[in-house]
């Protein structure tokens, strides 16, 4: 993987992403459920109304996620980017996905 194009082209229903978050942590293995041009769905775990982990979890619902702007996006290496928020010195890593390979 070498851009987001390449990214976006991944991307398929079914496709398995470790989602990590830089200040909530992991989000565990999610499902891809949907994909459009703009973003994707992935499946969530809920708990009195908050995406969680493990099996302490009240429902399993899509959350909605943009594909990030190409300046936003970094290949870490084959299976994992970074997407990055804000700009000049509040520009900071939110989040990490990494393919799950099967």
């Amino acid at each position: 993987m070498k851009n987001l194009s390449q990214f976006k082209k991944r991307i398929q229903v079914g496709t398995e992403l470790e989602t990590i978050h830089v200040r909530m942590g992991s989000y565990e293995i999610r499902k891809v459920t949907k994909v459009q041009s703009n973003g994707m769905y992935l499946e969530s775990k809920i708990k009195n109304g908050r995406i969680t982990t493990g099996d302490d979890y009240d429902e399993i619902a899509n959350s909605w996620i943009d594909f990030p702007a190409a300046k936003d996006f970094e290949i870490v290496d084959e299976d994992t980017c970074r997407v990055y928020w804000g700009e000049g010195d509040a520009r900071e890593h939110v989040l990490t996905y990494k393919f799950v390979k099967k």
